[in-house]
């Protein structure tokens, strides 16, 4: 379970964060380099090191990072690596057991310490380092059983924020059981998950029990799941949660489905997953004076769409949601005094807790294929935010987003691809005036990809990313106070083998 902020089902590609390459799923493994201005760099590996039948074993590896800014005394960093291995083991073609393991380090530009001047600030507190470990092993039925199927997940993840010197364990179980009765289905859920730290960090200790009975329908002419979610966590705050988890698709025509959906969502707030929304998060000041975090709640998350084909090659889908928010994070800048008395936005984060929020989206998507070759699609989001309380605000988040692509195949050995995210109407809180909030700069980022097999087996790519981050007037940040990277290229080959 993720901590999130309200958004729409799409999110803009981040200049800092490399894409992978698009290419012809290689047999047995691939590997990629490459290297650009401003200076950012990636290499990144898969090979498949079992492929039998019953056992199968892959590895992956993956480094990338950008270095920008100024001057030396205001670095800008992220640097990623990454690696792990999944395995697969089949038992009497009834079952299988799979086992994962990863680890990553995120290394980033962070200046979460409560200081006006920051360019004093010492190592650890303008760079942030987090490490991270995870565990799994599942099980499930590959062939029905008596009538029954069966899912089963244990995992344990191992947070060490380096700099703060904080660690987190996480420990989750998972289980599903299915009974079919032909077209119909009883399904069980149940979930169990707690986190505790080796450090005091008050307030972020949690544990949590979930259950979800349900009853599924396959027909022609519908697909239906009802269920309803229960939960009791150890958590200040609501100690039991229900919410229902109800999704219909109803195929009305051979070219019209209807979508609608009555659910909930219910979310952890522990420490780790904070920084995975906002990872400029003030953990320095916060972490022994937290005794307040609540769950995030959002019992009804309910949504209509239509889904029209009129030809095979044009999907058209209208959508509508309402979302009814008892309790969620809100994020918005720090500040402190100077010497005259006058308060200053910091670059930390810090966060209020908002409820009672209703929370409307309208959007339509519109993915059309011309020839099997050209892809063009168009994702629009309007979002309305209202709180019950009028000293509330939204801060960071859009109103309007467009996200618009497009997908070029002209020849065999040739790809191209282009898209644009445009995000308007995000404020943040006016700490000049102590009145009020003031607009943010649109989101303009616009990004080109290209590639090309010069022989069988190889491949090589071209990537600009940010493009109009080079006009000045263009330049956005997706955080206040820290800059996107601005345009930037990528030059590199991928082999397959």
């Amino acid at each position: 379970m993720l901590p999130i902020i309200p958004q729409a089902p799409f999110s803009p590609l981040a200049p800092e964060k490399q894409s992978i390459v698009r290419m012809r799923t290689p047999k047995d493994g691939f590997a990629e380099v490459g290297v650009g201005f401003d200076l950012n760099w990636r290499a990144q590996a898969y090979y498949k090191v079992l492929k039998k039948d019953e056992d199968k074993l892959d590895v992956q590896l993956r480094h990338y990072g950008t270095y920008w800014g100024e001057n030396n005394l205001n670095p800008k960093v992220n640097i990623y690596t990454g690696a792990g291995a999944n395995y697969s083991h089949i038992v009497d073609k009834k079952h299988e057991l799979n086992a994962k393991v990863s680890y990553h380090n995120n290394y980033y530009s962070y200046y979460g310490k409560d200081e006006l001047f920051w360019t004093d600030l010492d190592t650890h507190h303008r760079f942030q380092s987090r490490h991270t470990l995870n565990g799994e092993f599942n099980a499930f039925s590959l062939k029905t059983m008596k009538d029954w199927d069966y899912e089963a997940t244990a995992g344990y993840t191992f947070n060490n924020i380096q700099y703060c010197n904080i660690m987190e364990h996480d420990v989750y179980v998972r289980g599903k059981g299915t009974r079919i009765f032909g077209k119909h289905q009883i399904e069980l859920n149940l979930k169990g998950e707690g986190w505790i730290y080796s450090k005091n960090v008050s307030g972020y200790e949690n544990a949590i029990v979930e259950f979800e009975p349900a009853y599924n329908l396959n027909h022609k002419v519908i697909d239906l799941h009802a269920g309803i979610r229960m939960a009791v966590s150890a958590m200040q705050g609501d100690v039991f949660y229900a919410m229902p988890n109800v999704t219909a698709a109803f195929h009305a025509h051979k070219m019209l489905r209807i979508d609608v959906a009555a659910t909930g969502d219910l979310r952890t707030n522990q420490l780790a997953q904070i920084i995975n929304i906002n990872p400029y998060f003030n953990i320095f000041d916060n972490t022994n004076k937290r005794d307040d975090i609540k769950n995030t709640y959002k019992p009804i998350d309910a949504s209509l769409a239509l889904n029209i084909t009129p030809v095979s090659s044009l999907t058209i889908k209208p959508s509508i949601s309402f979302r009814y928010i008892l309790n969620e994070l809100n994020f918005a800048n720090g500040y402190t005094m100077d010497d005259m008395g006058v308060y200053k936005l910091t670059r930390y984060f810090d966060y209020t807790q908002v409820s009672s929020l209703p929370e409307m989206t309208a959007g339509i998507y519109i993915d059309y294929t011309l020839l099997d070759r050209y892809q063009f699609t168009v994702d629009y989001r309007y979002n309305l935010y209202k709180f019950s309380k009028k000293e509330y605000e939204i801060w960071n988040r859009p109103t309007n987003e467009l996200h618009a692509g497009v997908n070029l195949h002209p020849i065999d050995d040739l790809n191209i691809s282009l898209n644009y995210y445009l995000a308007t109407g995000r404020m943040m809180p006016n700490y000049e005036s102590g009145i009020g909030s003031v607009k943010m700069n649109n989101i303009h980022d616009l990004n080109i990809y290209a590639s090309y097999l010069i022989k069988k087996k190889v491949n090589v790519f071209v990537e600009a990313n940010n493009i109009l981050g080079s006009v000045e007037n263009l330049q956005w940040q997706t955080w206040n106070g820290y800059d996107s990277m601005g345009f930037n290229m990528t030059f590199g080959v991928k082999m397959s083998f």
